[in-house]
């Protein structure tokens, strides 16, 4: 799959928020746990008074893991991030006295130490057209193959995985989200692909080392189609079970072989959710 996908992690501030840690090393630092540095709440945002176009445009939506869901993405946002790029090298008055306040915690991590960006920069930015355009995201770690599109301004940190076509890509995006969503590639990602206990470990690699099955054009029109109802309507058990049956004929999987499959997908996940029920109660 990476010959034909992008397959990226989202940014990496290198200081999201102040922390205990922070704290306990600069104990003089006039801040409390959980103010955020370049990651904000509503309430902090509006603070900052940004009026100005050049101020504003620093500002991205920002979205969490558990903002991804099967098939599509929560698209309304309590978060944002101040963007600063390393071609960012110069930010308004407004911003700056913001940072000024985090001077401590900015200064020494790595890549400021190494001269590789500047103190009021993210530490390992993102190419931004992963985030602006069409995608596929994923959570970096979930009890299910949970693949979700979006075609918004919609920004992650590290524990998201981002999911973008090239020139080369055998089939679109909603195309290849069927299949990542299917319970056949469950069942791969949990023999071949890596695990903590349970939960599929979602990383650049397995997800880039997926092997993508040939679809003809037909089958990608009726794949679309049905993966276009559930982002539109929502799931659907009859849908995704149709879906289910292109994708494992894709595949070129015997009959007998899909319905262990099935099976398999089925105990695993009734499993869980009977854990999750007996939490609850307890």
């Amino acid at each position: 799959m990476g010959k034909y996908y992008n397959v990226n992690n989202g940014i990496q501030t290198g200081a999201d928020k102040v922390t205990d840690a922070h704290l306990r090393k600069f104990p003089d630092l006039k801040a409390k746990k959980g103010e955020g540095i370049f990651v904000l709440n509503q309430m902090e945002l509006k603070k900052l008074q940004l009026t100005r176009e050049e101020e504003k445009d620093l500002i991205r939506p920002l979205f969490k893991n558990s903002d991804i869901k099967k098939f599509k993405t929560e698209n309304i946002n309590d978060q944002y991030l101040i963007y600063t790029d390393r071609a960012c090298n110069y930010i308004p008055i407004t911003v700056k006295k913001h940072f000024e306040k985090y001077k401590k915690i900015l200064d020494p991590r790595r890549e400021v130490s190494n001269k590789i960006i500047q103190w009021f920069q993210v530490q390992w930015p993102r190419e931004g057209s992963i985030f602006s355009g069409e995608k596929i995201v994923c959570p970096q770690r979930s009890q299910s193959n949970t693949f979700g599109y979006n075609n918004i301004s919609w920004s992650a940190l590290t524990d998201v995985f981002f999911i973008t076509k090239i020139e080369e890509s055998p089939y679109n995006l909603k195309v290849l989200l069927g299949v990542l969503c299917s319970k056949t590639m469950y069942y791969w990602l949990y023999f071949r692909g890596k695990r903590k206990g349970s939960m599929l470990e979602l990383l650049q690699t397995p997800v880039s080392e997926i092997p993508l099955p040939e679809i003809d054009k037909t089958v990608q029109t009726q794949i679309e189609r049905l993966v276009n109802q559930i982002i539109k309507f929502g799931r659907n058990h009859s849908v995704e079970l149709e879906i289910e049956e292109l994708v494992a004929k894709a595949y070129g999987l015997t009959d007998k072989e899909q319905k262990e499959v099935l099976k398999f997908y089925d105990a695993n996940h009734s499993q869980k959710s009977e854990e999750i029920k007996v939490k609850k109660a307890a």
